[in-house]
Formats: structure tokens, sequence, C-alpha cells
């Protein structure tokens, strides 16, 4: 069975995080940004920090030491944490399945 995944994101929300970002991005791409382009880009923001932490950038333990430690970094879509495994902690997502050609809240 096919299961879509929806991110919650807000587009109308007012956080200089996301306004920067969203503004940047009406700007070069004349619509509003969506959830795949904002998870990227807090991908590379979160990279980018935690090799900014480092004595060397290229020491990928400390860099991925770093990413474990991050806690409530602010990103495009929401707060970061990693947990002690280096996965990110639970966000909101919702998910679907398709039903008669309609997408559905998926029930077990």
């Amino acid at each position: 069975m096919y299961h879509n995944y929806i991110i919650l994101y807000n587009t109308n929300r007012t956080d200089s995080t996301f306004e920067e970002f969203n503004d940047r991005f009406l700007e070069k791409y004349g619509e509003i940004s969506d959830p795949l382009s904002a998870q990227a880009y807090d991908g590379l923001l979160v990279l980018v920090y935690a090799m900014s932490q480092c004595e060397n950038s290229l020491n990928t333990d400390y860099i991925k030491n770093k990413l474990y430690e991050l806690e409530n970094f602010q990103g495009v879509i929401g707060s970061i944490s990693f947990d002690q495994n280096g996965e990110v902690q639970e966000r909101p997502i919702i998910v679907k399945t398709v039903k008669n050609g309609q997408f559905m809240p998926y029930e077990k």
C-alpha cells in the first residue's frame, strides 16, 4: 500500500527564520516555499551549524557528536533536536494513504 507522509508546514508563520527563508524562496522561484525545500534548507543549516562548532570542520566524528547534542535548533520547519542515536526527535507528520483516488488518513 502506498503511503504519503505529509509534514505539517504552516506557511502563515511570522517568526524571522521562516519569513527570511520564505521571502528569499518567493523572490527566487515566484511561489511560497514547500515542506521539502524547507526540510532540505534545515538540513543544510544544521550541518553548517555543527561544522561551525568544530575546530576541524572535516572531523566527521566531532560533527556527528555535535549533531547528537543539538537541541531546539530553530529551523524553517520548526525546532530541531536529535536523540542519543542521532535520530531527529519526533516532528509532527500526518500519514495518509490513497483510497479511491483520494488521500485519506492512514488507519491500521
